[in-house]
């Protein structure tokens, strides 16, 4: 039996969508992660717009123009006069002039710029880096300084009523001893690395140690 004839059987065959659905369902089906099917959109983008330069003219030249160049009203009027289809060349990513700080390097990253919300290292350096929690922490270290050498004073004491007063500065105390170690958890999410060629982080995390000892 020809092809054809085969085509015409099949299209009167009234099992003939049975079998199509057969097949359909024991096809495999092939699921992409996100990060997966981000790279395949931009490989699509990249080479259509390959295939849209190769069908525009032979002769057409390479882009040589700047958006610089088009915002400027006398360049722009004289490039439309000498070649008005010429290309312009442009990136979608702006450039940094000077030092790339630690989040604008993390922030060029695809997945960082393809998702609603940051990343947790980057929330972590934002919490970290911040001044508002800079100052909470120095001003806790002073207050914990505080209540250590105060505790170091009465908590010996027998007298009724400084029990109270030792019980509320050893809570204090505790409380100021986990909040140290949300500081050091918080850096190792940022840059674990980078914490441990910090001398004063390595000095923090030896401090938190020895006081968390007792404690356990």
């Amino acid at each position: 039996m020809c092809s054809y004839c085969y085509a015409l059987q099949e299209k009167r065959s009234p099992h003939s969508g049975e079998r199509k659905n057969v097949k359909a369902k024991n096809r495999p089906v092939e699921f992409l992660t996100s990060y997966a099917e981000r790279f395949r959109m931009r490989l699509i983008r990249d080479f259509r717009l390959l295939e849209n330069v190769n069908e525009m003219e032979q002769g057409l030249e390479a882009p040589k123009y700047h958006p610089n160049d088009i915002e400027n009203e006398h360049c722009r009027n004289r490039i439309l006069s000498e070649n008005p289809y010429a290309l312009v060349k442009f990136s979608p990513i702006s450039k940094l002039t000077g030092i790339v700080s630690k989040q604008e390097r993390r922030w060029k990253r695809i997945k960082c710029r393809e998702t609603a919300y940051p990343p947790l290292d980057m929330w972590a350096n934002w919490v970290v880096e911040s001044n508002p929690f800079q100052n909470f922490m120095l001003v806790l270290i002073l207050v914990n300084a505080v209540l250590l050498v105060v505790d170091a004073e009465i908590g010996e004491s027998t007298d009724p009523q400084l029990i109270n007063v030792v019980r509320i500065i050893r809570t204090c105390d505790y409380c100021c001893l986990w909040i140290f170690v949300i500081e050091i958890v918080l850096k190792w999410i940022d840059d674990f690395k980078t914490f441990w060629k910090n001398v004063w982080n390595e000095l923090d995390f030896y401090i938190t140690i020895v006081s968390i000892l007792p404690e356990v």
